[in-house]
């Protein structure tokens, strides 16, 4: 007898002989090799197994003293397999749209003397997938030994050497010629270690595995050429692997053990069930393709607001990008002010989700109807003020400005710290005292992710990195440093300002904290179509800082990354405070609130940009034909070819001032000495070197003035997509070993991503560092490149005509 059920886009088939699973498919793909419900399927495909699984050596066992004999039902290994049930016709007791319940009865035999009652069923769910319970109940009157398992077959519709497999096992029982168990080893160094994601190519395996995490774990495989990927999880202590030579290798059987094969007689794990007891094994399997993570509103969404670019990009449950959107748009000096209309804000916000939610129908022909988490970021620091319903008293200021140079220098001395340009409440004070009408009216001031994040949720809160580009932080509590806001409030007092700061400041919360769900008029915000619905949780809203230290595992004391794009910044994790102010740096915290020391260069790879574009031009007008990727790649291996130094060439990338060289404007500059002449590779090159003048002058106080200390440092964005070229002139730069991870191209928006999905998987478990570590960067493919001694050099040589030429470089902002 064979049943449907299903639920969405699931469906199933059930049998009752062996209550076994014939298929189970989601969206018309197998997701377990199925079988035909009227034939006797190969290797006890599907099947319970019950009341032992996998194998009892010789067919024998001793139980309280008397040794008992079973049918040897494998002859090649002499030994009685898979328990009694599974080619019973079972009952039927129970069956709806989405679920079926069957029974069955084990009587005593001479071999097996005791009396079982057992229940599976098997229940549908659109967004989990089919979960399986299995009941059974001593109906005897003395303890019966005990142990079961399922056995299907997993398949993502790819021969199972094609695809990668992850069992999260440390140790695996080794056994003899006829598959019985010799011995626990540790899989270090073996080829059944199958942590991580391990290809299965010519590899054979039929092992039972043990060590794995405490609570449930999940084992899953992927086919990486389509994506198309299940899992299995469990709770059990073990779990036999085996590589389907039966069924041609076209998946891999995956079974959960209440204990090891031949427990009958060795104990290990053995369930002693005594009379009138019941034990209830479980197990899930569901389709994590990713157009299954998307329709069970299992996505995570992280929205980053760059300089030029809005980008958004969804993840699945492990953090693997599996969509992506972007809107472009540009800020505008207006009034000698750089800003963005508030229009563009919520028409990037929109145009960032419409290209992504394009992106999803293309990939995968489904919608976005629900998420499981969403999080916002963006270029930190500047300057918004609101007043009571929530509006904006004044256009936004970036963090581009640099007009507040009065009030960093009254600050900075007032409140013993460091208060840069850029900084929410630099920009707050610099509008009191030049007596701006708006600020009587302030009844909040946040960033540009806080504001998005207030009108998608209704919540005025920020993450605490971004809450340090707004004010100094306690790192202590977490929160604003109240002996600074005591004396902030005195000058704003002397400033005819009656408000306190800590009045109008957003609430600050650490990464994992609930930060509020995604409102009704939020969902329409971010998707005017209706299509997706409100509830989804936010996590705390950061700035682009801290979703870059994310994005490169640089969350920890001793690691560092540098973010490039239209600015460009390292951050450094200090072990303790800094021994001085210093007016270069800039004091901030991780998402999680531990110090940092960033290195802020307002200028990052725009300039590159503007050349590549002139070439890119020039190249159309001849009439030849290379893309835009083509010709970045083009322009970064003739960097490569450059003379170390750059030839005597100079350039500095300044399109906006450049605090860290004391310079309130800027101006894009090249030029050369006679006796330089222009190559194109030496020019590259020099325009590659400029992006990271600043950023070294930089580096160079906190590395060599303040020893500080450096295990590793990351690098992220656009800058390094093409592979080596800006890595190895940033290694020769800071003199140190730089890496990059096969997802630097994401960046901020992929660390956004990854927030959000900390924040409503692990944060109550693991700290933020813990979780990167384990379920993020674990496996993740990176390069690391380290200082060529000869480029060093010719970094430094190029640095000495670059500080030499800055008067050069100030007079051109002055005068023009």
């Amino acid at each position: 007898m064979a049943i449907e059920i299903t639920a969405g886009k699931y469906g199933a088939t059930i049998v009752s002989e062996g209550a076994g699973l014939a298929s189970l498919t989601y969206a018309g793909h197998d997701i377990v090799l199925p079988h035909d419900p009227a034939e006797k399927p190969v290797g006890y495909n599907g099947k319970v197994l019950i009341p032992w699984p996998n194998r009892i050596t010789n067919g024998q066992y001793v139980w309280e003293g008397e040794t008992f004999t079973l049918e040897v039902n494998e002859p090649e290994t002499g030994a009685s397999l898979h328990g009694l049930s599974c080619w019973v016709d079972w009952e039927v007791t129970e069956h709806t749209e989405s679920s079926a319940t069957l029974r069955t009865r084990i009587a005593p035999t001479s071999g097996y003397p005791f009396h079982l009652e057992t229940a599976v069923t098997y229940t549908l769910d659109p967004q989990t997938g089919l979960s399986i319970s299995v009941a059974t109940a001593n109906t005897g009157d003395v303890p019966a030994p005990y142990g079961t398992s399922v056995h299907p077959y997993l398949t993502v519709g790819a021969p199972l050497d094609d695809c990668v497999i992850s069992v999260p096992a440390d140790i695996v029982l080794e056994v003899d010629g006829d598959l019985s168990p010799t011995g626990d080893v540790d899989v270090t160094g073996t080829h059944l270690d199958l942590r991580g994601a391990v290809p299965m190519a010519g590899r054979s395996v039929d092992h039972a595995f043990t060590g794995l995490p405490d609570g449930t774990w999940t084992v899953s495989l992927t086919d990486p050429e389509t994506g198309r990927a299940v899992e299995m999880t469990s709770s059990e202590r073990w779990v036999q692997i085996y590589t389907a030579e039966n069924q041609q290798r076209q998946g891999v059987a995956v079974e959960p053990m209440t204990c090891p094969p031949n427990a009958f007689n060795s104990g290990t794990d053995l369930i002693i069930l005594e009379p009138g007891q019941t034990t209830t094994f479980k197990t899930a399997i569901r389709d994590v393709s990713p157009t299954a993570i998307i329709d069970a509103g299992a996505a995570t969404l992280g929205i980053e607001f760059g300089s030029t670019r809005i980008k958004a990009v969804l993840v699945d449950g492990k953090g693997s990008v599996i969509a992506s959107g972007a809107h472009d748009w540009e800020n505008q000096l207006t009034d000698d002010l750089w800003s963005y209309p508030e229009s563009a804000i919520w028409q990037g916000l929109q145009g960032a989700y419409a290209s992504l939610v394009q992106d999803v129908q293309a990939r995968y022909n489904t919608a976005i109807t629900a998420l499981s988490a969403l999080g916002f970021s963006a270029m930190m620091h500047g300057y918004i003020a609101l007043d009571e319903d929530g509006g904006l008293l004044t256009p936004f200021r970036t963090w581009r400005n640099t007009n507040t140079g009065p009030a960093t220098e009254v600050l900075s001395a007032a409140l013993d710290f460091n208060m840069p340009h850029r900084w929410s409440s630099a920009h707050l004070y610099q509008a009191a005292i030049d007596g701006e009408d708006h600020v009587a009216k302030i009844k909040s001031i946040t960033t540009l992710a806080g504001l998005v994040h207030q009108r998608l949720s209704g919540r005025s809160v920020l993450g605490v990195g971004d809450a340090s580009g707004m004010f100094p932080i306690d790192p202590a509590t977490h929160n604003y440093d109240e002996q600074r806001l005591a004396k902030f409030d005195e000058l704003l007092a002397q400033a005819g300002i009656e408000f306190s700061l800590r009045d109008v400041l957003p609430t600050v919360l650490v990464a994992g904290q609930d930060a509020g769900h995604l409102t009704e008029a939020g969902a329409l915000l971010l998707d005017p179509s209706g299509v997706l619905q409100p509830g989804t949780l936010m996590c705390p809203p950061e700035g682009d800082a801290g979703t870059g230290m994310v994005a490169t595992n640089a969350v920890a004391a001793r690691t560092g990354n540098v973010s490039a794009g239209t600015s460009i910044f390292a951050m450094v994790v200090l072990e303790h405070d800094l021994q001085r102010v210093h007016p270069e740096l800039d004091m901030v915290t991780t998402p999680d609130g531990l110090p940092v020391a960033m290195v802020h260069s307002n200028n990052g790879a725009s300039e590159w940009d503007q050349w590549v574009g002139v070439f890119a031009e020039l190249l159309e007008s001849a009439g030849c034909e290379l893309s835009r990727p083509a010709l970045y790649d083009l322009a970064y291996a003739k960097a490569l070819e450059g003379a170390p130094d750059g030839g005597g060439l100079v350039a500095y990338n300044f399109l906006s001032g450049e605090p860290v060289v004391g310079l309130e404007t800027g101006r894009p500059l090249f030029f050369r000495t006679p006796d330089a002449p222009i190559t194109l590779a030496n020019f590259m090159r020099t325009q590659l070197m400029s992006i990271f003048g600043v950023l070294r002058l930089g580096m160079d106080i906190l590395i060599e003035d303040e020893g500080v200390q450096l295990d590793r440092l990351f690098a992220h964005g656009g800058l390094f997509k093409t592979p080596v070229v800006a890595q190895t002139i940033m290694a020769a730069a800071l003199k140190t070993p730089v890496t990059v991870s096969a997802t630097a191209g994401e960046g901020g928006p992929w660390g956004m991503a990854l927030l959000a999905l900390y924040a409503s998987k692990y944060a109550s478990e693991l700290s933020l560092p813990e979780f990167l570590n384990r379920h993020i960067f674990a496996d993740l493919e990176a390069l690391s490149v380290d200082p060529n001694p000869e480029d060093v050099a010719g970094f430094n040589t190029f640095l000495e005509r670059y500080k030499r030429a800055l008067p050069a470089e100030a007079a051109a902002g002055q005068n023009s």
